[in-house]
């Protein structure tokens, strides 16, 4: 016998290619009706910023009024070290003088007012900003906008980050990084990234940790934009 469920003219739930899309936002044919207007265009830009989130880092405008979680171990009554556990999705989260272990998933900013023991971030797109370290951070994350002071150490993972070091000892790992160094010593494992040396000092590594050169692992620059080996 022949089957004749995948014919042409067959229409079932099951059959068929379907495509998946943003839906459209509905306008109303009464162009007078301001309100409704003002509702659809707040649809429409609620649609292109989530869109703009999954895809590329947030526009500036993103980081205003975002609601804050702050961590502050002596508004918490903290003895001791404990891990803390922070989920700040789309919210900016603050951490004042940690003395403990804290985890922030998913976060649109960070900000680290001094750090004295472990800060780990996870999540995409995030914006973050080490104003003071003595310990370690490490900030897993693409397309992610970091900016790094202190003495401590900091680990950058993932791709297409940008990173802009003042002091401190910074490891940046994953491909088409772009580092910034002001300051500090910096290392970037990886191949595609380009690094540019104002002062201090960095090498460019590949990912079994064997020095490249630059034309190989990409640039390595300074001020004058002559190439170092």
């Amino acid at each position: 016998g022949v089957c004749l469920s995948g014919v042409p003219e067959n229409r079932e739930s099951t059959i068929g290619f379907r495509v998946a899309i943003v839906p459209d936002v509905y306008v109303t044919e009464d162009e007078e009706d301001e309100d409704k207007w003002d509702q659809r265009e707040d649809v429409f830009a609620s649609v292109q910023k989530m869109m703009r989130m999954m895809t590329d880092c947030p526009e500036p405008e993103d980081y205003e009024n975002l609601p804050k979680e702050v961590f502050d171990p002596v508004e918490e009554d903290m003895h001791g070290p404990y891990k803390r556990y922070m989920h700040c999705e789309n919210e900016h989260a603050v951490i004042k003088d940690n003395t403990a272990i804290v985890n922030v998933y998913n976060p649109m900013q960070v900000t680290v007012y001094g750090n004295h023991k472990n800060v780990n971030v996870y999540g995409n797109n995030v914006h973050a900003d080490v104003m003071s370290n003595d310990g370690y951070i490490r900030l897993c994350s693409n397309n992610a906008q970091v900016t790094v002071a202190g003495n401590g150490v900091v680990d950058v993972m993932g791709h297409g980050n940008e990173v802009t070091v003042m002091d401190g000892t910074v490891h940046v790992y994953g491909e088409e990084a772009t580092v910034w160094v002001n300051g500090g010593v910096v290392d970037v494992h990886g191949i595609h990234s380009k690094v540019v040396v104002f002062n201090g000092k960095a090498t460019v590594m590949d990912c079994d940790c064997q020095k490249l050169h630059c034309d190989d692992s990409g640039e390595l620059l300074l001020p004058d934009n002559s190439k170092v080996n």
